[in-house]
């Protein structure tokens, strides 16, 4: 067991196990029994697991602040596959499995690295579980245009244990932009606030830009625009600190 920023680590070892579904729970505001599975394609790297450490660190932090002090990671499992060597630092594994883990970092198809929540429920429903891949931990050039990592897994923690949804369009067929009452053209976007670009000028039948003409946040945003939300919408712009709370979050 290894204290590591705001929460507690523990490294396991996956052994012969019966699978059976993890339960997070949350006592003096920490989040526990969060399970992050590395999947046994994976070849043993142990600064992945050093990366994996940091990231959810920082995102601890992260959303501690963006929750206005209310909940941050408390502990933090992570299972290794058996093909990888013993270790004195870690634990037998129990119930815990790679199929029904929080986090589950695979390997990326080619160029497949982006992370994402498996999620079918409503908003304020779980999700099952957030992919993410090793690359994502451990190449610097993957994750460069989603932000800090800690604040990209604080997004992915907002669908899976929240049942948020993207502000964002995400539905290929849907345009990203729309017409306010007084005729003004505005992106998808949290609030009308955010600058940003969109190199495209054809426009459909509606006069909206094409469904494959997309917003594009600047990650830096004017001095003077209280931009702080949200993390469901561009976490990686450099001032967006909170989730835009809804009735469905708690």
């Amino acid at each position: 067991m290894v204290r590591y920023g705001l929460f507690t680590l523990l490294l396991i070892a996956i052994y012969c196990v019966s699978p059976k579904h993890g339960h997070v729970t949350i006592s003096d505001n920490g989040y526990d029994g969060i399970v992050v599975a590395i999947h046994r394609h994976i070849s043993e790297n142990p600064s992945l697991i050093d990366e994996i450490k940091n990231a959810f660190t920082d995102a601890s932090a992260f959303l501690y602040r963006a929750t206005n002090n209310r909940v941050y990671f408390q502990n933090i499992t992570i299972l290794v596959p058996t093909g990888w060597s013993e270790n004195s630092g870690y634990g037998m594994a129990t119930s815990e499995t790679y199929e029904t883990a929080d986090v589950r970092v695979d390997k990326g198809a080619g160029s497949d690295n982006r992370p994402y929540t498996h999620q079918i429920g409503l908003c304020g429903e779980f999700g099952q579980y957030i992919r993410l891949t090793d690359k994502f931990f451990t190449d610097a050039s993957v994750p460069t245009n989603l932000g800090p990592l800690g604040k990209v897994l604080v997004h992915e923690w907002g669908h899976l244990r929240w049942g948020l949804f993207d502000e964002y369009t995400v539905d290929e067929d849907e345009s990203h932009f729309y017409f306010d009452t007084n005729g003004e053209l505005h992106p998808v976007a949290c609030h009308q606030w955010i600058r940003g670009s969109w190199p495209c000028s054809e426009r459909g039948a509606d006069g909206l830009p094409l469904p494959d003409c997309v917003f594009h946040p600047e990650p830096t945003q004017p001095d003077g625009l209280p931009i702080k939300s949200s993390i469901m919408f561009a976490q990686w712009i450099h001032g967006v600190s909170t989730f835009r709370f809804r009735s469905c979050l708690w």
